[in-house]
């Protein structure tokens, strides 16, 4: 189930497989989308279907997919449904700090998406309370209140970094640099092209345990060869697998590696999940990204 994050006028619609708020819906499965008590009736609004816009998928045969009803994908502004920056946005990370200040841990985040797990068990008033605190963020970023007051655990980490700053003019801060960065074009690279497999993982993974690799920075990856998987979210793929080399079709990874490094050194208090690299302190308290690789 996909719900999107309204940032202007305090609305929210759910996201079937035929799109958005009923976006290209017939008849009968606009009826289904109209009440909750619909969407037990009906399987309609939860397939995924070939030609949708909203969910980005090429060639998926109808039937072949449906959304997990108690998988709540909240899509918070700043992209469009055709994949592209929007003036102002909010970007998932500085949702997700709120929530968690108040109770709530998104299981995965994203740049502009929340993943929150439900049980079949779950009482109304879970989500009730899942709600009622993305409103009271809205209010919180409408208002543009303090860091300090909307996000109190941050600050305290990080007084210097926020001490003037309102959480709209952090979160517009978040979105303009995704929006320069080109954070789309760079994920789509970055799977166009596998790299080149120089060992297989069993191999790496036996240079590993015997010690034959080295942290290599970012800017010494290209034509290294990875002991270790690199796994970055969003999206939650691997980008690069052991034994696979950092070779020429591979610039759009370590792009993107860079991208969460710069991320990290700039909005502290937010960082992304990266499994697989090192992050280590340098001058200045500036975040290092390093990865193991196997040695020459």
């Amino acid at each position: 189930m996909v719900q999107r994050l309204a940032a202007g006028d305090g609305g929210s619609g759910v996201c079937g497989g035929r799109g958005c708020a009923g976006e290209g819906l017939g008849g009968d499965e606009r009826r289904a989308l109209a009440g909750l008590e619909g969407l037990t009736r009906s399987d309609a609004p939860w397939q995924i279907r070939a030609g949708d816009r909203w969910h980005g998928f090429e060639g998926v045969p109808d039937g072949f997919a449906m959304l997990d009803p108690i998988k709540v994908t909240i899509l918070t502004p700043g992209v469009d449904s055709a994949g592209r920056p929007e003036a102002t946005g909010i970007p998932g990370p500085l949702v997700a700090a709120f929530l968690r200040d108040h109770g709530v841990v998104a299981e995965k985040t994203g740049f502009y998406t929340l993943l929150v797990l439900f049980t079949i068990a779950a009482s109304r008033s879970k989500s009730s309370t899942l709600v009622s605190k993305l409103y009271a963020f809205k209010q919180l970023y409408d208002s543009n209140r303090p860091v300090k007051e909307a996000l109190p655990e941050v600050y305290r980490a990080n007084p210097g970094r926020y001490r003037s700053q309102g959480v709209k003019d952090l979160a517009q801060e978040m979105h303009d640099f995704l929006r320069e960065a080109e954070i789309a074009r760079v994920q789509e690279e970055m799977y166009a092209v596998l790299p080149e497999a120089v060992l297989t993982p069993t191999e790496a993974f036996g240079r590993l345990v015997d010690g034959e690799v080295e942290l290599v920075p970012l800017e010494g990856l290209p034509g290294r060869v990875s002991a270790v998987i690199g796994l970055v979210y969003p999206p939650g793929i691997p980008v690069i697998v052991p034994g696979e080399r950092f070779d020429e079709g591979s610039k759009a990874i370590i792009e993107y590696l860079r991208l969460f490094e710069a991320w990290d050194n700039r909005f502290p208090g937010f960082e992304m999940e990266v499994q697989g690299v090192v992050k280590d302190r340098g001058a200045g308290d500036r975040v290092n990204y390093r990865m193991y690789c196997v040695r020459d």
